[in-house]
């Protein structure tokens, strides 16, 4: 009986599902039941709700909260409010649900005069700088405003045109047909090994959209200079801008053709070594053949090898010699010094033997200091 007692006074306790304090732990504290939820989960302090509901909204009061466990959507009752803070209550929602609305026209209202700006540039150093303006002074205001913004796009689709990758195609279907084509162009004659590589990751390389976009844009500029450099005795500013775009899309297609065939025959002919386990003070006496390209590669590598070692033992030689030089020029100094106090000790020795001379009726004494030179003379009489 005491057993079920303790045990329906626990169900009956309300424990806080955020904090995990029970209503023995502050008896002032406010409790509410917001959910369908039963047993430890239904009861929750107001204050802890009110900062779980806080986090969940992020700002936004108006927004809904429901109830983890079982999904109810939580009552939310606000006190009354003035008529002006409820007009700017409206003011504030209405800012925030049209302000991306706006934000978006401003960008795109940004990029569509961009690009009308750009066509314009773009007319005028196609045609001329005079030219452009008479051409864009007669024409409708509709017909430039409607034009000029496609002078850009268009641009960028026919960048996003992948020619090259017929091209490739071609010449990899007929490349052995092509004898003529192999002793013209370096490289080309490298025979493809019996396992091809996945055609779907070697027939076009990835669109990179900066890349992409910057090349369209900068594509004019190109032209014009090209046309300028390579087709001087043409009259026309059009036709010479024709030309040399003409000219560079044919120059860079044909070397992007060429440096892609050469990366998948590349990687086409490429291998994966076996793994072979080498042990402590053995030699693998069995290593597979590699090409000349490879050969050279090592033989550089060796050659450097062998640098760095004479380097490192050059180094510890001239170390050495420095540290036998030293070593050398201490041992004089040592010498020396022993040499000066064997000096100094004999002149002592000679002036005590000579330092008392009988001569009546006196005799001469004649004494020194050790730290000074200059001998003192004085006489005593008998």
């Amino acid at each position: 009986m005491a057993m079920a007692a303790a045990a329906a006074q626990e169900a009956s306790e309300r424990h806080c599902w955020v904090c995990f304090a029970t209503e023995g732990d502050d008896r002032s504290a406010e409790w509410v039941c917001p959910c369908r939820c039963k047993g430890s989960t239904k009861w929750i302090h107001q204050a802890c709700l009110q900062r779980w509901l806080d986090e969940k909204q992020k700002g936004n009061s108006i927004g809904s909260v429901s109830c983890p466990q079982c999904g109810t959507e939580y009552c939310i009752v606000f006190p009354k409010v003035g008529p002006l803070v409820y007009f700017l209550q409206q003011v504030d929602r209405i800012l925030s649900k049209v302000s991306p609305f706006a934000a978006a026209g401003i960008v795109v209202g940004t990029l569509y005069w961009s690009a009308v700006t750009y066509g314009a540039v773009t007319v005028m150093q196609v045609v001329g700088h005079k030219k452009g303006l008479d051409v864009m002074e007669r024409a409708d205001p509709l017909f430039l405003l409607m034009g000029l913004p496609t002078i850009p796009v268009m641009l960028v689709l026919g960048k996003m045109i992948r020619w090259e990758d017929y091209v490739l195609r071609v010449w990899r279907k007929y490349s052995s047909k092509l004898q003529a084509l192999h002793s013209w162009v370096p490289g080309t004659s490298r025979p493809i090994p019996s396992i091809p590589l996945a055609e779907s990751r070697y027939q076009s390389d990835h669109l990179s959209i900066s890349r992409t976009l910057c090349g369209a844009l900068v594509f004019p500029t190109i032209a014009n200079l090209v046309g300028r450099v390579t087709f001087q005795r043409v009259n026309s500013n059009l036709q010479r801008t024709i030309l040399g775009g003409i000219a560079f899309v044919a120059i860079k297609g044909a070397l992007k053709v060429y440096f892609r065939q050469q990366q998948y025959l590349i990687q086409a002919n490429r291998r994966i070594l076996n793994f072979v386990e080498k042990e402590d003070g053995q030699k693998d006496l069995a290593q597979p053949e590699e090409d000349s390209g490879g050969r050279e590669r090592g033989k550089k590598e060796r050659k450097k090898e062998r640098k760095k070692e004479r380097k490192k033992e050059r180094k510890k030689e001239r170390k050495k010699e420095r540290e036998k030089r030293e070593e050398r020029r201490k041992k004089e100094r040592k010498g020396e010094k022993e040499r000066k106090k064997e000096r100094k000790k004999e002149r002592k020795k000679e002036r005590k033997k000579e330092g008392f001379i009988m001569q009546p009726p006196y005799f001469i004494s004649w004494n020194f200091y050790e730290d000074s030179d200059e001998d003192i003379f004085y006489l005593d009489t008998l």
